[in-house]
């Protein structure tokens, strides 16, 4: 008897490791779902709170082009200096 229930349990351990992974996936794909309706929601949602409060958007558009122009400037180097530590070859133009 306790060698039948072994043999079960091992013979059903990859259906229930399977089973559990796609009980994660659909639970991960319950969550993303919802972050993307919040995210939706927020982005509708502040602008036309800002704009009922007065508070012009180039106050917060500013700020974020800001960022992606030194982003967009210093990733050469931010990159250069990943390759050249993980031992590659970097050419800079002159």
């Amino acid at each position: 008897m306790k060698q039948n229930a072994d043999k079960l349990i091992q013979n059903l351990t990859p259906e229930i490791d399977k089973k559990c992974d796609e009980l994660k996936a659909i639970r991960r794909e319950k969550i993303q779902s919802r972050l993307f309706v919040i995210l939706c929601v927020i982005i509708i949602v502040v602008p036309a709170l800002l704009i009922f409060f007065g508070v012009s958007l180039t106050v917060l558009i500013a700020p974020i082009l800001f960022m992606s122009l030194c982003v967009v400037m210093l990733l050469p180097i931010m990159l250069n200096g990943e390759i050249a530590q993980r031992g590659g070859n970097s050419y800079e133009q002159a």
